[in-house]
């Protein structure tokens, strides 16, 4: 009786250590995850951190595009194309690249609002890259196409020289270059200036909209 007592006081531990065991391995895979969670919070926080960085780069190192025009007023005479320059220069800290010039030079009617359209025919220029602080001038006039020769430079008519004396029109030029940064990213600059050889005009002179015109666009992508 006696030893069947101690027998029978024994108690089952098995259950007891399978519990052990199952809260060790739910202990064990939930540390786990905190890991891990761990590793992919500093792993975004990382990202953010290297994406602020290449765009604060892109910013304060990036090219900028300055277009500056200028109308040769000494040269104006009946049936002799007018005369401008463009000047582009990279203002910025890095190169530009890949750029596409476009520049359009007219004699525009006091009071009629300029379409600023470049399908008209124009002056365009290509570049491979421009360095900063490395002006690049292209000189310019108005065009007209010919079936015979493409496109030619316009000879300032009669009407229009007497349309500028007179301050019924004014001359402007307008720009756009479409150029990429080193990390590919598209930006673009829009430029208008207009000179008059008039004294003074009727009601003054209507060329708003080509100041207006003026800008740089932010970055495409």
């Amino acid at each position: 009786m006696g030893a069947n007592d101690k027998k029978g006081k024994n108690p089952d531990t098995t259950p007891g250590t399978s519990q052990h065991w199952i809260d060790r391995s739910r202990t064990m895979n939930i540390l786990t995850l905190l890991i891990l969670c761990s590793y992919l919070g500093l792993g975004y926080i990382s990202f953010k951190q290297l994406r602020l960085s290449e765009q604060s780069l892109r910013i304060t190192e990036r090219p900028w595009l300055k277009i500056k025009s200028k109308v040769n007023v000494e040269e104006i005479a009946e049936n002799v194309p007018l005369a401008g320059i463009v000047e582009f220069t990279n203002m910025g800290k890095t190169v530009a690249k890949n750029l596409s010039m476009e520049i359009v030079m007219q004699v525009t009617p006091n009071g009629q609002a300029p379409d600023f359209s470049y399908e008209r025919p124009a002056l365009r220029n290509t570049m491979g890259s421009m360095f900063p602080d490395d002006p690049l001038p292209l000189y310019v006039t108005p065009y007209v196409e010919t079936k015979a020769s493409g496109f030619q430079p316009l000879n300032l008519s009669h009407y229009d020289l007497g349309e500028l004396k007179a301050g019924r029109a004014y001359i402007m030029i307008y720009a756009r270059v479409i150029y990429y940064d080193i990390f590919g990213v598209k930006y673009s600059t829009r430029s208008c200036g207009w000179k008059s050889i008039a004294p003074d005009a009727p009601a003054g002179y209507t060329a708003r909209q080509c100041v207006a015109y003026n800008g740089v666009d932010d970055s495409h992508n």
